[in-house]
C-alpha cells in the first residue's frame, strides 16, 4: 500500500485536479500522489482558466497543482468570473 504523508498542514487528498500533461514531472508526481491515495482524479485535457475553476466547483477538488503561469491567466479572468465558482474546497 502507497501512503501519502500528510498532517495538520497537509489535508489527504480526496479529489485531485491533474492541470497539465502527465508527461511533466510535477504533474505526474501530483497523478501518482493522488492515485496512491485512492482519490478521484479529475484531468484537463489542456488548461483552461475559467474550466479549472468550474471543474473545482463542481468537484469539489481539494488538491492541485499550478504553475505560475496557470496563476497568472487565473488572476487575469474577470474579478466577476472568478466570483462565480465556489473554490473552498482547494486546500493543497
Amino acid at each position: 500500500s502507497w501512503n501519502v504523508r500528510r498532517g495538520p498542514e497537509r489535508p489527504a487528498v480526496r479529489v485531485s485536479m491533474v492541470t497539465a500533461p502527465l508527461y511533466f514531472g510535477g504533474q505526474y508526481g501530483i497523478f501518482s500522489q493522488a492515485w496512491g491515495a485512492r482519490a478521484d482524479i479529475v484531468l484537463l485535457p489542456k488548461f483552461d482558466a475559467e474550466l479549472f475553476l468550474a471543474l473545482v466547483d463542481r468537484h469539489r477538488v481539494n488538491h492541485a497543482y499550478l504553475v505560475p503561469t496557470m496563476f497568472t491567466r487565473l488572476l487575469r479572468l474577470p474579478a466577476s468570473v472568478r466570483a462565480r465558482y465556489d473554490v473552498s474546497s482547494l486546500n493543497y
